[in-house]
């Protein structure tokens, strides 16, 4: 009777180890980091945002410019202000030229601080939602995946704890879908977005 209910035994553990790297098997790691680095919509979208930016910058410069070409202007006044070969109707005259100046100018310098905080804020709002959206595109996909493959849990390994240490320290990379799902998302691209991302490449190399 004893040999009969340790067989018994055996074969019980024996399938609840089986059932148990059964379910381990289903679960696996994706690496959201690398998935929304090289998702092809978010290198569409970051080159949009680089162009707005830029134009921004450029906007912004020329406001500087502008100041600068000002400041110079209030400086000329300033010193014919005080320049003796002038008659005093004429020094006046700059005087009140030169005070002129400095409202412009300040005035100039207030716009420029406005434009930047504004349009600052738009593009860091823009980003933010950008990110949502592809966040949320990606998500999408790798749940959609890892139900038609019958997966039970999917596990993010670019996760880091608030000590900054990685939450998978150890995987042997057998059950990382990364690439797989990274495939499912890519599979969208049009060839002319190839084709911009090698011209791209090939700007930044020069």
């Amino acid at each position: 009777m004893k040999k009969r209910s340790l067989v018994v035994a055996t074969l019980a553990v024996a399938c609840l180890a089986s059932s148990a790297r059964a379910y381990d098997e289903k679960i696996v790691f994706v690496d959201m980091n690398t998935l929304f680095e090289k998702y092809y919509k978010t290198e569409k979208a970051d080159r949009q945002l680089q162009e707005q930016a830029d134009e921004l910058n450029s906007k912004y410069e020329a406001m500087v410019e502008n100041i600068e070409v000002m400041r110079e202007e209030f400086n000329a006044l300033r010193d014919a202000a005080q320049d003796g070969a002038l008659s005093t109707e004429a020094r006046e005259k700059k005087k009140a030229d030169a005070e002129s100046k400095l409202l412009e100018i300040s005035d100039e310098e207030q716009k420029m601080r406005r434009f930047r905080e504004t349009h600052g804020k738009q593009l860091s709002g823009q980003q933010r939602r950008m990110r949502e959206t592809i966040v949320g595109e990606i998500t999408e996909v790798l749940v959609d995946y890892a139900r038609n493959q019958g997966y039970s849990s999917v596990i993010d390994s670019s996760g880091e704890s608030l000590n900054g240490v990685p939450l998978i320290l150890y995987s042997d990379g057998n059950r990382d879908i990364t690439e797989k799902v990274l495939k499912e998302l890519n599979a969208g691209k049009l060839p002319e977005e190839e084709l911009a991302d090698d011209t791209s490449e090939a700007d930044d190399k020069e």
